[in-house]
């Protein structure tokens, strides 16, 4: 749109006026103040039509330069000809011309990003404050379907919260480790949820724990039923039919060695029978420095130097589990220890919501390719080990919903942290 010429208006404005002054002398002198006040009236209207168009294109083309001068390096080039409104014409088009290099820009990122996020196993779902639906990606869709409204379940979820969550479709249910997370796009909250199909991941884990288990399990009792065929195929085939003393002497033998075996291979069931059978654990209100003065009687040991800086702290877990779970890991904190005269420590800290107990040993440290394995059933590394003191650990830590984590390094030490809730 260009704006009017000033002197095309006033020369306008003037034929206007003149053609009404030439009809009005020929005509009654109310005729001509009637005339001349409509004139003036055009006239006026038609300066306020101009000032108007001027003024908005004004602020128009002030908008524009502002614009261009901030979002682009390139300056149109101004007309000798046509001046200030060609410059303004060239100005627009650039400007539209940057706009739609930018829309198309935005769109190609756009659709990059959806590509890249329909390629990942985890589903991804945008939606609005209400639970409307706006795109999903394809691992989405594959787990649960075309939908456009969210589940009224996952509503009721803050942001930053994950949780595992059920997800029923075609009569079959799912747990996905559901995630959500809040954000503002153009001044309008949304949600974006993250949805994992854990079973699989569950099923590899529970497969590759079976098969270490089994593995440990088979070797286990391969050592024990290996000699006893052995004895038994040696007594059997040996065909004495009056067997001297020193027969008697190796049949007494063989028989022993059966005997210890069996023994050996039956502790071993009860202890795996132990480890399948733990009780679920029993609360109570428990001093830790009570706790702490049992454990230094109990142990026995000098160097044991205990850290409890928290005097009347109580938490709450059961006492006779959690009292046998760092009685085992002092026992084995000791027995690292052995070749040297180091301290070995016990101490506890705390924070809002869970306490640390530690037990820590300066022996020789634990491989790293053992640490993995450390908590294996029946993994040891002792040569009269049962393999199942620090699985028995996890155990007791996991039924309190805390973990038992291990620090490492060869030649300084070993540290193991108990971690459970203050208030469970």
């Amino acid at each position: 749109m260009k704006p009017m010429n000033p002197w095309a208006f006033a020369a306008t404005a003037l034929l206007l006026f003149c053609l009404a002054a030439a009809t009005l002398l020929f005509a009654e002198r109310r005729l001509w103040i009637s005339t001349a006040t409509c004139a003036l009236a055009f006239v006026g209207i038609c300066a306020g039509l101009y000032m108007a168009q001027t003024r908005q294109l004004k602020i128009l083309y002030g908008f524009i330069r502002g614009k261009a001068k901030g979002g682009s390096k390139e300056r149109p080039r101004m007309g000798h000809a046509t001046g200030k409104a060609v410059s303004l014409e060239q100005e627009i088009e650039h400007l539209l011309q940057a706009h739609s290099r930018q829309m198309e820009s935005e769109a190609a990122q756009q659709k990059y990003y959806e590509l890249l996020l329909d390629h990942v196993d985890t589903g991804v779902v945008s939606c609005e404050a209400d639970g409307t639906i706006r795109w999903m990606n394809h691992a989405a869709e594959r787990h649960i379907g075309m939908l456009r409204q969210v589940p009224e379940q996952w509503n009721a979820m803050t942001s930053g919260a994950a949780a595992v969550v059920p997800f029923e479709r075609h009569g079959a249910t799912k747990d996905f480790l559901l995630s959500v997370t809040w954000f503002s796009l153009n001044g309008r909250p949304q949600r974006l949820f993250t949805l994992r199909d854990i079973r699989h991941v569950l099923e590899q884990q529970e497969i590759a724990s079976w098969k270490t288990l089994t593995r440990v399990l088979t070797h286990e009792i391969m050592n024990s039923i290996s000699p006893i065929l052995s004895l038994t195929e040696t007594l059997t085939t040996a065909g004495y039919d009056r067997p001297g003393q020193e027969e008697v002497s190796d049949m007494q033998q063989a028989l022993k060695v059966i005997h210890r075996r069996s023994r050996g291979l039956l502790d071993f069931v009860e202890n795996y029978r132990k480890l399948t059978r733990l009780p679920a654990p029993q609360y109570t209100d428990i001093r830790a420095d009570e706790l702490f003065s049992d454990l230094q009687r109990l142990f026995g040991d000098p160097r044991l130097v205990v850290d409890q800086p928290y005097p009347d702290f109580t938490f709450r877990a059961d006492r006779g589990q959690v009292e046998q779970l760092l009685i085992n890991l002092l026992k084995n904190a000791r027995d690292a220890s052995s070749a040297t005269d180091r301290e070995i420590s016990l101490s506890l800290r705390r924070d809002t919501d869970e306490v640390f107990i530690s037990v820590q040993d300066h022996g020789t440290g634990i491989p790293p390719e053992a640490q993995e394995r450390v908590f294996v059933p029946f993994y040891t590394t002792k040569p009269d080990g049962s393999g199942i003191g620090l699985s028995l650990c996890k155990q007791i830590a996991f039924l309190h919903h805390g973990h038992l984590s291990l620090h490492s390094v060869v030649g300084k030490g070993s540290c193991f942290t108990l971690c459970l809730p203050r208030n469970a």
